[in-house]
């Protein structure tokens, strides 16, 4: 179970992306490398020290999308589903059209056993049409039912 946590955890992290700052200007440098650093925290299975370094730029009103992402993904690394909850949902408030964060919401809901809802998110996903990696959510859906043990509705 710890490699499927695992490749989940680096599969997300690629999944957010790298945003991308339309101005050149100091505080967008600033935020870039800042973005950067928490990145290679992430990456390095530095989880306790992401959620400190992304916890106070989360804050910041004018935080972007991939700091709630990376912190949800920080603290779903120290086991805490709760709080990676709240951070996906705020990236999905701050982009309601992000697949990523949606597939990220639905992920930890299924960790939480709270497999309708999970369906519910990954619906979405599936009625927009647009997600690039529709197998991921198919995958988690059968997963839903599968820890049901409804295992009818998991393989159609």
């Amino acid at each position: 179970m710890k490699w499927i946590a695992a490749t989940t955890i680096m599969a997300l992290m690629l999944a957010t992306g790298c945003a991308s700052s339309k101005t050149d200007t100091p505080e967008s440098r600033n935020q870039q490398a800042s973005l950067e650093l928490a990145r290679q925290m992430v990456g390095q299975g530095e989880y306790q020290r992401a959620v400190q370094f992304l916890l106070q730029r989360s804050k910041a009103e004018d935080a972007p999308n991939e700091v709630h992402m990376l912190l949800g993904l920080s603290l779903l690394g120290l086991k805490n589903p709760d709080g990676a909850l709240r951070s996906f949902s705020n990236a999905l408030k701050l982009e309601p059209t992000n697949d990523d964060a949606r597939l990220n919401v639905a992920y930890t809901q299924i960790l939480l056993g709270r497999h309708k809802d999970a369906r519910a998110s990954l619906g979405e996903i599936v009625k927009r049409g647009k997600y690039q990696f529709l197998e991921r959510v198919h995958l988690n859906m059968g997963l839903t039912y599968l820890e049901e043990k409804r295992c009818d509705r998991a393989i159609p």
